[in-house]
């Protein structure tokens, strides 16, 4: 609408600048007044309660809102009004729980330096020189290495950090040659 003032004066004064809540264009210096769920489909909306921002639904994701994986205390810093922990020990970011397991963590048997890295909460070593993995020993040892007696290349293929062929021709297998003796062959 026109309005008495300058230019520099209306736009300093009358309007809202972007990210400002609003309830309608008139209120806005770019003439947007919208919440992100304007640009979901109609059976998503329902699952949000975002409000009304000054800017268009780009601006908005890309200004008003921590993206997905960012820390945060408050739902109503997140874009799709979503902010929470996955499990205990492990911190409040913005995103469901599935964007959260399949984009802000390492999965098991990926290596790692802390726990917060990890969906398991743990980052743990087997030791003997073996990397920092994300998940329990456990879980390690049936997951991300081979077991002893399998067919393998390097030591750290190995759980036991043991890759070595009793010579004659036989293959590399993981374990020390007196546990191959023991437990490989016949």
């Amino acid at each position: 609408p026109r309005r008495c003032g300058s230019r520099e004066f209306q736009s300093a004064t009358c309007y809202k600048d972007q990210c400002e809540l609003c309830t309608e264009n008139d209120e806005c210096k770019s003439n947007t007044c919208l919440t992100l769920q304007d640009g979901l489909p109609p059976q998503a909306r329902r699952e949000f309660d975002l409000p009304k921002r000054c800017g268009s639904v780009t601006d908005q994701k890309k200004l008003c809102y921590k993206p997905k994986c960012t820390p945060c205390e408050s739902r109503g810093q997140c874009d799709l009004n979503v902010c929470g922990s996955i499990r205990s020990g492990l911190p409040a970011l913005c995103g469901n729980i599935v964007t959260q397991v399949t984009e802000c963590y390492k999965k098991s048997c990926e290596p790692c330096s802390t726990n917060s890295e990890c969906t398991t909460n743990a980052c743990t070593s087997l030791g003997n020189g073996l990397p920092k993995y994300c998940d329990t020993p456990d879980t390690q040892r049936s997951k991300c290495y081979k077991a002893e007696c399998e067919m393998c290349d390097a030591n750290s293929d190995c759980a036991s950090n043991s890759c070595v062929s009793l010579g004659n021709g036989l293959p590399k297998v993981c374990g020390t040659v007196s546990d191959q003796r023991k437990n490989c062959y016949k």
